[in-house]
């Protein structure tokens, strides 16, 4: 009688549980298990590419030739020297260069000088030079000299433009003056001079 009274009560227990886990089976999500492996996805933005080398020609390339102007090729200079006479304890000498500049124009430059042993003379402005037809007068720098050995002082230099007419020698007389103006190794000497010419024939050099 007891045990009959126990299972009545314990009926609607039973029942109450049931229909609770009914419910529960309801609600309950597949595990991991369950679910279907899916492979991950790369972000778009993370991309690996190799640089392809460019093709490598065996031809040279082509450059454009730069365009320069060919200045006209000059002459070699002319050079030449009216000497001083060697014997002479002093004596004027000339030295020359002439540069073409076209078949018969040229520009020549001289060089007077002094040749001299041991000599002391002041500043003088009156020395002559006389090229062709033209004549100038030229400024000397004093002149300190002490030596036992001759040698050669500059006094002026001069630079002029000749040209020539006709198809005849070319040559241009020279003359030269200085004022020394004293008493040189015993013997007075009051002006040097200097003729000679310049001769601008490429067979006289």
């Amino acid at each position: 009688m007891v045990n009959d009274m126990k299972l009545r009560r314990m009926i609607p227990i039973l029942l109450a549980l049931a229909l609770l886990l009914c419910a529960c089976g309801r609600n309950v999500k597949p595990t991991d298990t369950d679910a279907t492996p899916t492979t991950p996805l790369l972000p778009d933005s993370i991309t690996e590419t190799a640089e392809v080398p460019s093709a490598v020609s065996s031809e040279p390339a082509a450059t454009k030739p730069q365009e320069t102007e060919t200045a006209p090729a000059e002459s070699d200079p002319i050079r030449g020297e009216i000497p001083a006479d060697p014997a002479a304890k002093l004596g004027l000498s000339l030295d020359w260069t002439a540069q073409p500049l076209s078949e018969n124009r040229y520009r020549i430059t001289v060089i007077l000088s002094l040749n001299s042993f041991s000599i002391f003379a002041g500043e003088r402005s009156d020395g002559e030079l006389s090229l062709g037809t033209r004549r100038i007068t030229y400024h000397s720098d004093k002149i300190e000299y002490e030596g036992t050995k001759k040698t050669k002082i500059a006094l002026t230099e001069y630079t002029f433009e000749y040209e020539f007419s006709g198809t005849g020698a070319r040559s241009v007389p020279v003359s030269a003056s200085w004022r020394f103006g004293g008493v040189y190794a015993g013997t007075p000497v009051d002006w040097l001079t200097l003729d000679g010419t310049i001769l601008l024939d490429r067979t006289a050099r």
